[in-house]
């Protein structure tokens, strides 16, 4: 499944897929969210949450890596 063909998904079909061939990459946290960066098939999709009750507030699907610069200090390539 490319990008396109998930985001033509709707939105219970999008997360099912998530939930069931995601693959969690990394967790980040600011000041008022909190984010996990999950793999899925050739892109990535962040989940936002909310900081306090770990509720999800939203998904973003993306394939650009200059979305993920916030979490190049959650990777050791060591």
């Amino acid at each position: 499944m490319v990008l396109y063909e998930y985001m033509r998904l709707s939105d219970p079909q999008q997360w099912n897929e998530l939930c069931n061939n995601g693959q969690i990459i990394t967790h980040f946290a600011s000041i008022d969210c909190k984010y996990s960066l999950y793999g899925l098939h050739k892109f990535i999709v962040e989940v936002e949450l909310c900081i306090t009750t770990d509720k999800i507030i939203g998904k973003k699907p993306f394939v650009e890596t200059h979305a993920m610069e916030k979490y190049l200090g959650n990777f050791n390539i060591n």
